[in-house]
């Protein structure tokens, strides 16, 4: 008979008893005309592989940035980059800071990066990087533009400031307010949709330009949000929205996505209790992309050992890994991402790489891509159950050509008869040599269990869909 539910998201509960389904490095995605073969809803696809297109030094990547005109820009260390379409790298400045975050902005003939303590500016006409020095430059973690203005948030405190029209270099000691709908301070700030959003730890509010003569922005009525901002490295535009990982004085470690000024819940259950287990969310940090009709909103906690990726598409999740030497899995190495040039170009949040998010790549810069995949949980009133026979239906046949490492593909199943808290060895078969496509994935005589979870996965370097998975089971009695 066809599993049912073998195909879909993560969704792993605290107590593995409730639900243990993990689906690392394969995303889910639904049949639009509706169903596929033996009525399954949709099918795993591979995630893209890393290919590596330049480096920029030992020091990870703090910053990328598409200017307006064009121009891709990264912070590597202390040191700014300009990246050429053939790859080829350009050091053309350097900042006072060495680790953190970095944020950029431009007005259309200035390119303004922040970096917590300082500011500065890229004038590409002069091609020169001039520190902000104006004595009403307070520093900012987060720089947005609006209506011929940068605009800032002083840290520490709940004001913004504007510059000059169109001159980051200059910075009136007037020009500034205070979000006051709630006394919290300001911890970052985004523009959408032509409105100033002011975000800190329990509010969120709404700014206009009305174009008064003697401070041009106001706050709009009625615009506060009671779920604040736990991590302003969250806040990302995607799919005409705003997300967010959520703070307050209910609680935090709830992904919002704002439609209009109302929050909407995009996480849920499970990986919100994954993500307590994390401690301190305030330094997690999040990109996105959009590719083949899915947006994805991918966020990293530090210390985690895997990323977390939304796909707005489905609303489902899954976790990227990165297989590290020792074969063991930690996070995503992407930090940052610019859509450039027809390449989806992200950073190394360890070192100074600059790969191709690249979906006919199948090893990350050459190291594997470890995929998995853990079912529901299979129980009838927890009575025996015998397996005689799982078929894993997925694309066989498409080893490499040629000789060593994919030329015959293996793919293994494991399972846990004790409700997902111990696993057994992997069972390892081929999926077939290039061209043998009639391949069949089957294990068989797989014993018997009151509650069975059953997993897959693979490092081979090849390119796996998952289709669905067909079981064969004999019901027994409850002693």
């Amino acid at each position: 008979m066809r599993f049912k539910g073998f195909v879909g998201p993560g969704y792993q509960y605290a107590s593995v008893n409730a639900d243990v389904q993990r689906c690392v490095n394969l995303v889910p995605e639904l049949f639009e005309g509706g169903q596929g073969k033996d009525g399954d809803v949709g099918m795993l696809k591979p995630t893209p592989g890393l290919r590596i297109l330049a480096n920029l030094g030992p020091d990870p990547i703090r910053g990328l940035f598409l200017s307006s005109a064009g121009e891709v820009f990264a912070v590597s260390g202390a040191n700014l980059f300009k990246i050429h379409r053939d790859w080829t790298t350009l050091q053309i400045g350097t900042i006072l800071t060495g680790s953190g975050p970095v944020n950029f902005a431009d007005n259309g003939t200035q390119v303004m990066l922040v970096d917590g303590p300082h500011g500065y500016i890229w004038t590409p006409a002069d091609a020169s990087l001039t520190p902000i020095t104006s004595p009403n430059f307070y520093g900012a973690n987060t720089v947005a533009f609006m209506d011929g203005y940068f605009i800032i948030n002083r840290p520490d405190t709940g004001e913004f400031y504007l510059s000059d029209l169109l001159n980051g270099l200059v910075w009136n000691p007037l020009d500034f307010a205070t979000a006051e709908a709630y006394p919290d301070l300001l911890n970052g700030l985004t523009v959408a949709h032509q409105v100033l959003l002011l975000f800190g730890p329990a509010s969120i509010e709404g700014w206009a330009d009305t174009g008064a003569e003697s401070f041009p922005f106001a706050r709009i009525p009625g615009a506060v949000i009671e779920h604040g901002c736990s991590a302003v490295q969250t806040i990302q535009k995607l799919d005409n929205a705003v997300f967010y990982l959520g703070d307050g004085p209910n609680g935090n470690g709830i992904l919002w996505r704002l439609s209009g000024f109302l929050p909407v819940r995009v996480s849920n259950h499970a990986v919100e209790a994954k993500w307590r287990t994390y401690g301190d969310l305030s330094n997690a940090t999040a990109w996105v992309y959009q590719d083949s009709g899915h947006h994805f909103y991918a966020i990293n906690f530090p210390g985690a050992d895997t990323t977390w990726v939304f796909d707005v598409a489905t609303g489902a999740w899954h976790e990227r890994t990165f297989t590290n030497p020792m074969g063991q899995q930690e996070r995503h190495r992407a930090e940052t991402h610019v859509n450039a040039w027809g390449t989806h170009l992200v950073g190394d949040y360890n070192n100074g790489n600059l790969y191709a998010l690249d979906l006919a790549a199948a090893t990350d810069a050459g190291a594997p891509i470890t995929w998995m995949r853990t079912s529901p949980h299979m129980s009838n009133n927890l009575s025996y159950m015998f397996f005689s026979l799982f078929q894993l239906d997925l694309e066989t046949g498409i080893g490499l050509d040629g000789e060593g490492d994919g030329t015959d593909p293996m793919v293994s199943l494991f399972w846990s008869n004790d409700a997902g808290h111990t696993w057994s060895p992997d069972h390892w078969i081929s999926i077939g040599q290039i061209g043998r496509f009639l391949t069949r994935a089957i294990w068989r005589r797989l014993g018997f269990g009151r509650d069975r979870v059953f997993g897959v996965r693979s490092s081979a370097p090849v390119k796996v869909t998952i289709l669905g998975a067909a079981i064969d089971v004999i019901a027994g009695g409850k002693y």
